[in-house]
């Protein structure tokens, strides 16, 4: 990885983290809003119902608007479509930060996630690394998402507790201010009309990564994923403040350590699962894992102790999950459409949020905690039952190469189809582009570009 490279993987890990520590700071929060007589705390109109729609409205408008956000950018440039996304976030906090009622706050997180730049700057990542750091740089991005959650519930109820709610929308616009001096200051600028084949969305690619059986098990399970999480912080907040037995504002210093220590103790099921190449059967143990706390949360734990296991068990398997439905996109998406792939990940990721916040607050509202609990508990046998009959993926490479499709080189390509371990092989003709997904274990890119010797390889 080059010096600029590095410098482009950092400063769009800080945009992201930024704009996800601002979305992420009212999901322990908002639910102590709807238990005055316990926490202290008010806001006019809320309801769990309407607390729940405050959690995951955002979620809606960034599903619908993910992928045309990516594909606009394909046009207009990444840089200004981030641009118009951060804005529409700044505004949005802004209006929740002003708001004295429940239906103002809801406005400003629908408006929030309107700029919904995600797909835009990982794209804008493809575009400024090489093939061969672009997974590292890809990684290195989805893991501050990680560290922006885990800061994010520990900072939420501190600034909540001194600045109360509007505080926490105040940081946020000023978080979103900071993530346009990072764009324009720090990020560099791509080539003109050079862009990565894998971070590009057509109507193509979106239709074939959809109707594929084994990704549409990938976006269920994102979905469910984070309907789960949303869901469960409508009520987790305050049945932590009762089983530790402290103040809202001390809330956070229960979060920090059950998340920090579940980040660590994923680490070897995330090694296991790619060096081993278990990745199927470590996503079984992660879906058993949380519906094995969603089961024991119907016991109604009051001991701080047991509400810290049960935490732990969550956070170990919700970070083995995050590390590994990404990583499974990648395997699974077809030569060319790996961009298309990921912004229906992305949109289903999103979708989740919305859906778990939406339903877990009317389910709290109208049938109470232990429906809640069923209700997400019947989501995980779900999801287990779709990755307990899913396919082991393949562990493939891809290869991007300058390609000048002609009659001479055309045969190069049928003869590079033939190669055993050559699975699929597509060129983008409008950037001249070849793309190879093959496997590692049966060919290499020295055969691969002996092969294509006879073709226009640059």
């Amino acid at each position: 990885m080059n010096s600029n490279e590095r410098i482009s993987t950092l400063s769009l890990a800080l945009l992201y983290s930024f704009r996800m520590l601002g979305l992420f700071m009212v999901l322990p929060v908002l639910s102590l809003y709807m238990s005055p007589e316990s926490t202290g705390k008010t806001l006019e109109g809320a309801t769990p119902l309407l607390i729940g729609l405050a959690i995951g409205g955002y979620g809606l408008t960034q599903a619908l608007m993910q992928i045309p956000f990516g594909s606009l950018s394909d046009r207009y440039g990444r840089k200004f479509l981030i641009t118009v996304g951060y804005c529409l976030f700044i505004s949005g906090s802004l209006v929740a930060a002003m708001s004295d009622s429940i239906y103002g706050i809801i406005f400003g997180r629908v408006l929030q996630g309107g700029g919904a730049v995600a797909a835009c700057i990982m794209a804008l990542l493809g575009d400024l690394t090489s093939e061969q750091t672009r997974t590292r740089s890809m990684a290195m991005v989805g893991a501050s998402i990680g560290v922006s959650f885990a800061i994010s519930i520990v900072l939420g109820p501190i600034v909540d507790a001194y600045w109360g709610i509007h505080g926490i929308f105040w940081l946020t616009a000023l978080l979103g201010v900071i993530g346009l001096v990072i764009l324009w200051k720090m990020v560099p600028n791509p080539p003109n009309s050079v862009y990565s084949l894998e971070t590009l969305s057509t109507k193509e690619g979106l239709s074939k990564s959809y109707f594929n059986g084994e990704l549409q098990r990938v976006y269920w399970g994102v979905l469910i994923l984070h309907a789960l999480l949303t869901a469960l912080f409508i009520f987790l907040p305050t049945k932590i403040i009762a089983a530790f037995d402290i103040e809202a504002s001390m809330t956070g210093w229960i979060y920090l350590p059950v998340v920090v220590l579940g980040f660590v103790l994923a680490v070897p099921f995330i090694l296991v699962a790619e060096v081993k190449r278990q990745m199927k059967w470590m996503m079984v143990l992660a879906v058993a894992l949380m519906l094995l706390v969603t089961v024991s949360l119907m016991a109604d734990v009051t001991a701080g102790y047991a509400m810290a296991m049960l935490l732990l068990v969550f956070f170990t398997a919700f970070n083995l999950m995050e590390a590994t439905l990404p990583s499974l996109v990648a395997k699974l998406a077809s030569a060319g459409t790996r961009g298309s792939a990921m912004g229906l990940f992305s949109s289903h990721q999103f979708l989740g949020a919305f859906i778990g916040g939406w339903l877990g607050g009317m389910a709290l509202q109208w049938k109470g905690e232990s429906f809640l609990l069923m209700a997400c508990s019947g989501l995980l046998v779900l999801w287990l039952i779709l990755v307990t009959t899913m396919q082991p993926p393949k562990f493939l490479k891809g290869l991007s190469l300058p390609f000048d499709l002609t009659g001479d080189s055309s045969s190069s390509l049928e003869a590079l189809r033939q190669v055993e371990g050559v699975l699929e092989v597509y060129h983008y003709g409008e950037m001249q582009t070849l793309y190879i997904k093959y496997d590692p274990d049966l060919t290499n890119e020295g055969i691969i570009h002996k092969t294509l010797q006879g073709g226009r390889l640059a």
